[in-house]
């Protein structure tokens, strides 16, 4: 990136320092609180601080974390598609001539673990940006990073109305169930039992030797085990027997 870019810092803004008018800012935990995307399409904070003595964006901007807690969150950038948003402490700035949104989806996608790995540091990891110089990137021409970047920004946008759909629709469940379960308990013609009446245990086990898909539970519900949740390596039984499930197990 260094044949390509220049690399800034920001300075001088932190949450104290923000109010509810002024210049737009951005601050270095926003990056992982409140831009998800490779675009800063609305910029949510302010600051009243003097302008005139702060670091201003130019439109095309990308920043990245200069510190995180891991390797793998500090490869966290975003672009700002605006002149003159105030970008505060802790952030490298990345300026050149390539699409900003094109770097900003390559960073978080491709070069991701790139970055992770000079990114030093234990308890607080840190990213300088003389590191960050080294990293290979690839791109076309600049129409061609408009065309794909353009892209993946309406595919942000439906996965954005898609969250909102599912939110929507997360708390109809849950008033739903609310409603009906409540009107339920308070129906004295129903008899009731307690759970250890009509569940049991299951008590069957087998070891990994592809009987069996392994799989793992999470927020998202069961699904195969993938690398993202391997934990093998902690295993020091090769014969360790896991639990087995079959079609309408509780879990």
């Amino acid at each position: 990136m260094g044949k390509v870019c220049t690399f800034r810092k920001g300075y001088g803004i932190s949450k104290e320092n923000l109010s509810s008018d002024g210049t737009p800012c951005v601050l270095y935990g926003e990056l992982y609180t409140t831009y998800k995307t490779a675009i800063a399409k609305r910029i949510k904070s302010k600051t009243s601080l003097d302008p005139t003595t702060l670091f201003h964006s130019k439109k095309n901007d990308v920043i990245i974390p200069c510190s995180g807690e891991t390797a793998e969150d500090i490869a966290t950038s975003v672009c700002i598609p605006y002149d003159d948003i105030l970008l505060g402490g802790d952030l490298t700035v990345i300026r050149g001539d390539l699409d900003g949104a094109f770097l900003s989806n390559q960073i978080n996608s491709v070069r991701k673990y790139d970055i992770a790995r000079i990114a030093q540091g234990k308890s607080i990891v840190h990213l300088q940006a003389d590191e960050l110089k080294k990293i290979s990137i690839a791109y076309p021409t600049i129409e061609e990073q408009q065309k794909i970047s353009g892209f993946i920004d309406k595919i942000d946008e439906r996965i954005e109305v898609q969250n909102k759909i599912i939110s929507d629709l997360k708390v109809l469940k849950k008033e739903l169930c609310n409603r009906y379960f409540k009107s339920v308990h308070n129906d004295t013609s129903l008899g009731y039992v307690t759970l250890k009446d009509i569940l049991t245990e299951r008590k069957e086990y087998c070891s990994k030797d592809g009987t069996y898909t392994h799989g793992t539970l999470s927020k998202e519900g069961v699904s195969p085990k993938t690398e993202r949740y391997d934990r093998d390596f902690l295993v020091k039984n090769e014969d360790k027997q896991y639990k087995v499930t079959h079609f309408n197990d509780l879990l």
